[in-house]
């Protein structure tokens, strides 16, 4: 209280920040370098703070197996203290700061597709791979997610109902030809063209196995309509004097 309103308290303010931050108490260090920004916007000191408050955060963002709700946080105060310090000293080091928590998303949706896939969700799985590759274009898993989106696209036609079945195959036969496209010589190309084939056949095979069920149906709709033509007559029979 005897310090507020003047130059010491300034200097508390920050030397108490940087006192949490070399005890490694990186949330209340983040808080108290905000705070100092906020408090002293003029100072000399506002710039180091406002990037120390986003590295406190960068700090405490977890790997790439745990939830990546604080690794989205971070990316955030990094980008806003290279948007309101756009010539600081700093950008290229907080540039890169988001580029590795980009990095720990990057995996944590390609685990995450591929663990759709072992757990047998393979309608989850085609999703995960589709949108881990829209987040990610530049992946370095691009190639692999890929292939696997024609596995999972294969098995979620095979486990689906035959009247769904050759829509998703077909789904399937599209997926190979995007791969094949964009990675004509991909080390998956042989397994590649392997689920492609075993589409193809599927869509074969539901075609017949339809064709056969209609045909059924139709024999069993004849079947019971001269069965009801016959008891019709039969009862005019009975009736004719």
């Amino acid at each position: 209280q005897r310090y507020r309103g003047r130059s010491e308290a300034e200097d508390l303010f920050y030397y108490y920040a940087f006192a949490n931050y070399k005890l490694k108490d990186y949330t209340s260090a983040g808080y108290h370098f905000k705070n100092f920004a906020d408090t002293y916007p003029n100072s000399a000191r506002t710039e180091e703070c406002r990037y120390m408050s986003a590295y406190c955060a960068y700090l405490e963002s977890p790997n790439s197996t745990l939830d990546q709700t604080n690794t989205l946080a971070s990316i955030d105060k990094l980008q806003l203290f290279i948007n309101l310090y756009p010539k600081s000293t700093r950008v290229a080091e907080a540039s890169k700061l988001i580029q590795n928590l980009r990095d720990r998303l990057e995996v944590k949706s390609y685990a995450n597709a591929k663990l759709y896939l072992t757990i047998g969700d393979y309608k989850s799985a085609v999703i995960a791979f589709r949108n881990s590759m829209r987040d990610f274009p530049d992946s370095k898993y691009s190639e692999e997610m890929e292939y696997l989106t024609i596995q999972a696209q294969y098995m979620y036609a095979k486990n689906s109902l035959e009247t769904k079945q050759e829509e998703r195959f077909g789904e399937g036969v599209t997926a190979y030809n995007e791969f094949v496209e964009r990675y004509p010589s991909s080390q998956y190309v042989k397994q590649a063209e392997a689920y492609k084939r075993q589409c193809e056949s599927g869509i074969q095979n539901v075609k017949r196995y339809l064709a056969n069920v209609d045909n059924e149906q139709k024999a069993y709709k004849k079947q019971l309509d001269q069965e009801k033509t016959k008891q019709v007559q039969a009862t005019q029979d009975i009736k004719t004097p």
